[in-house]
């Protein structure tokens, strides 16, 4: 950016410092001229203003000049001359402007505002075409790293390294792809990880500026159809044009390469996709199904089936059971979006994994499933019906995935969330698999003898859960009831006379301890608890 001090070196303007020599290096943005005697409605900061002074009164130039510098003004110009209203420098503005260390220039009268006007216009010209030279340049780096091999890092280094800035390529997920200096991927990248979750929503509209005691740092989305990652960048004084030039041209050369990489993916896809389908197709030997893994690049000692609904309820908020034109076309395009978001999201989330959309769901195979993966499945699906299959060995996928399918119908029926096949116990994955009106009608063929002879004193079905739960211990179920064990004898001889059932028959325990759990279900059904 020009300053003072190169418009008052050009002897052809023929200026005159007369005050505020010691600050002659302040920029300049502009030039203008006003005879107002409050120019400040008309000034932005950062011109060099010139006046003949026609409207100032010697006794008003102190709070002239003081309305000058709080507006910004970098200069302030007099034009001189017999023919104009000042010959000289007024003392008080000379004074007023040493004061306030503003540079006061004399124009001769020969010299025109025009000249001066056009000066500072060149200079920020050149100074553009510069700027724009050096961007070209930057440019040409950042496209000579993309056609070399390196792909995203870089391209980024190259982006970094033209702009003296730091810079981070994520994911849609958030994950790092790559990072100039390394330490960014931390310290910068976690201050904006909240602004990346907000984003990830926007898709290709996502972006946003932030100003940290850090710095200036700007996210611009990845992607040419379709949100495929995060350009975070930043330094600690505001950005200029020239980072913002070079920054779009790192983004179009991202955005390609990210592209590039999901086409190859997909490709990578469809060959599991076809794994995925052999392996669930039927439990099968060990050997064979490592096999099959291996031919797409996958050793695992354990897989672990999820299966995801994409369902839309495209009715709400319509009254009209028909959906035709316009309303159809939009039903089919939140659908789609839908299950592409979730593919995607999957698939960046667990690379390693098979993935198949299969009607209303979405099916994976996780290889070797870290321990947290229900935990994991629920912050990257929130609110999403997932269901989690138990891990199993890779012959065993279709059995996982039958857990999955069945943990998913539940968690449809819960209102969504993960629901964890293997944090189930056996029965109770078995009882959710009836309605309410099946588990109703089961407790009460095994209990309801039970329940209608019970009376307040004689607590029949308080003592044969307690019994039950101490695993037929008599003297565990009295101690927790408070009653003597002879007592608690007689009453489980009265349960047995009622239910026909003896309990020192671990199969009779089992139907009654199931019959309760199906009771308290189907009323927690009943109730949406």
């Amino acid at each position: 950016m020009p300053t003072v001090r190169a418009i008052v070196e050009n002897p052809a303007l023929r200026l005159r410092v007369v005050a505020g020599a010691d600050a002659l290096d302040r920029p300049l943005v502009s030039a203008h001229v006003s005879e107002l005697e409050d120019p400040v409605p008309w000034l932005h900061g950062g011109e060099l203003l010139m006046t003949t002074g026609m409207r100032l009164r010697p006794a008003a130039a102190r709070a002239y000049v003081r309305r000058l510098v709080q507006a910004g003004v970098s200069c302030l110009a007099l034009g001189l001359g017999a023919d104009l209203t000042h010959v000289t420098t007024p003392p008080e503005l000379a004074e007023a402007a040493e004061e306030a260390g503003l540079p006061l220039l004399e124009v001769p009268q020969e010299v025109p505002f025009i000249a001066i006007t056009e000066e500072v216009f060149a200079h920020l010209a050149a100074e553009r075409y510069a700027e724009i030279q050096r961007a070209f340049d930057a440019q040409r780096s950042l496209t000579a790293a993309a056609v070399h091999p390196g792909g995203i890092a870089a391209v980024t280094t190259a982006f970094a390294s033209a702009t003296g800035m730091w810079a981070v390529v994520t994911d849609t997920a958030g994950h790092v792809l790559a990072a100039v200096p390394d330490s960014a991927a931390g310290g910068w990248l976690d201050d904006v990880r909240p602004q990346l979750a907000r984003l990830r929503s926007q898709g290709l509209r996502a972006s946003a500026s932030l100003s940290t005691v850090a710095g200036e740092q700007r996210i611009q989305p990845l992607g040419a159809q379709r949100l495929r990652g995060f350009l975070v960048y930043g330094q600690a004084a505001p950005l200029g044009q020239f980072e913002r030039l070079v920054a779009a041209g790192a983004v179009s050369l991202l955005s390609i390469e990210l592209e590039r990489l999901h086409a190859v993916a997909q490709v990578e896809r469809r060959r599991r996709t076809e794994a995925l389908r052999r392996l669930v197709a039927v439990v099968q030997p060990a050997e064979r199904a490592r096999s099959l893994l291996a031919s797409v690049g996958i050793t695992a000692a354990v897989l672990r089936a999820v299966a995801v609904d994409t369902t839309v309820d495209t009715a709400a908020g319509s009254a009209d059971t028909t959906t035709t034109g316009s309303a159809a076309d939009t039903a089919a395009g939140s659908a789609g979006t839908t299950v592409d978001t979730t593919v995607e999201d999957l698939a960046e989330a667990y690379p390693a994994a098979l993935l198949e959309v299969a009607g209303d769901e979405v099916v994976l195979l996780v290889p070797d499933p870290p321990g947290d993966l229900a935990d994991a499945l629920e912050r990257l699906l929130p609110g999403r019906a997932v269901g989690l299959g138990t891990p199993v060995h890779p012959g065993a996928a279709a059995h996982s995935l039958r857990q999955a399918r069945q943990a998913l119908r539940m968690s449809r029926e819960r209102g969504g969330g993960v629901t964890d096949a293997a944090a189930l116990a056996s029965s109770r994955l078995l009882l959710e698999a009836a309605s309410p009106a099946v588990l109703a009608a089961y407790a009460e063929t095994v209990l309801g003898p039970v329940e209608r002879a019970d009376r307040p004193g004689r607590d029949l079905c308080a003592s044969l859960r307690a019994f039950l739960e101490a695993n037929g211990s008599l003297e565990a179920a009295a101690a927790a009831l408070g009653v003597h064990r002879h007592t608690l004898r007689n009453r489980m001889r009265r349960v047995e006379r009622l239910t026909g059932r003896r309990l020192d028959s671990s199969r009779d325990r089992m139907e009654l301890w199931l019959a309760f759990e199906a009771r308290d279900l189907a009323a927690a059904l009943d109730t949406g608890a």
